[in-house]
């Protein structure tokens, strides 16, 4: 059993959902490239969390964005 699953593939920021005692991130997106040609792919995340012996506790996103020198600066 998983309580946290996080993907990553699709180069832009997806949702993210409750499940059971976890969380399911689908994409935080991008977070150091060059790929800045989109503004979705310049939108990105970081997951804050605690884990448990009870599941995933304290979930939080930190939105960040791709600068145009391909840093990711906190919002």
């Amino acid at each position: 059993r998983a309580d946290l699953l996080i993907g990553h593939h699709p180069h832009v920021l997806r949702g993210c959902e409750r499940y059971g005692r976890g969380w399911i991130v689908y994409s935080l997106g991008n977070f150091l490239g060059d790929m800045i040609w989109s503004d979705r792919m310049r939108d990105s995340a970081i997951a804050e969390c605690r884990l448990t012996p009870d599941g995933v506790a304290d979930f939080r996103l930190l939105p960040v964005r791709i600068s145009d020198d391909y840093r990711p600066m906190a919002l």
